[in-house]
């Protein structure tokens, strides 16, 4: 499993997959609970896990993620539906995980270069701890 975390005990709520045609390009979403003791059991092995973190999460994942809002102009979160609105809910506690899976990419857990590139490989999984829910995204480009 990508996320190195057994997410099996979880329900799925929604999950949406536009990859295909030649290249393979599209994004995959998918949104999944957990029962309440199954969700404190899955944090606990997201606490051990050294491909999650604990949130805040960096200010580039930030922005992919939810998007950014400034004097100067917004940025759209890349994480969004068609309609330019952003998968993941706002999360105030939780863990995520990161995988730049891009061809320029030298260390797959670093997303400094993320916003600098003309084009997206990449997971990101974010645990949102209070309402034991997972999401998760992939994105090739």
């Amino acid at each position: 499993h990508t996320l190195g975390v057994d997410s099996s005990s979880a329900t799925i709520l929604q999950s949406l997959d536009s990859h295909g045609g030649f290249h393979g390009d599209g994004d995959t979403y998918v949104k999944m609970t957990f029962a309440a003791d199954e969700g404190k059991t899955f944090e606990k092995e997201l606490e051990k896990n050294v491909a999650w973190s604990k949130f805040p999460l960096t200010d580039n994942l930030n922005i992919v993620v939810y998007g950014k809002k400034s004097v100067s102009g917004s940025v759209a979160p890349l994480v969004a539906n068609d309609n330019g609105e952003a998968y993941f809910p706002s999360v105030d506690n939780g863990y995520y995980f990161f995988l730049d899976r891009h061809s320029e990419s030298t260390d797959e857990k670093d997303d400094t270069d993320l916003l600098n590139r003309k084009s997206f490989n990449f997971i990101i999984a974010i645990y949102d701890i209070d309402n034991h829910r997972l999401y998760y995204y992939k994105i090739d480009t």
